[in-house]
């Protein structure tokens, strides 16, 4: 579903998506809004958003974060 919505944007076409599925976010987002309570807590690039301190802070998780073997973007890991 989300390759095929990329794709689409890449015709012309806008969308906005909305999940709590961090690593879909980071790999296809162009821009991120994050919200805590109704409020921006953090907007920008995945790299700008998906830090370990913004994922905390919402999410009140601890995660582990590297690069995606194959595109190089954000990847996460919950630590439980």
């Amino acid at each position: 579903m989300f390759r095929l919505i990329r794709e689409r944007c890449r015709n012309g076409a806008s969308a906005v998506v909305i999940t709590h599925d961090l690593n879909l976010a980071a790999e296809f987002g162009d821009k991120i809004l994050m919200l805590k309570d109704g409020k921006i807590a953090a907007s920008g690039t995945p790299k700008e958003v998906l830090n370990a301190e913004n994922i905390r802070d919402v999410f009140e998780v601890d995660v582990m974060l590297d690069a995606h073997p194959v595109s190089g973007g954000v990847r996460i890991t919950s630590m439980y």
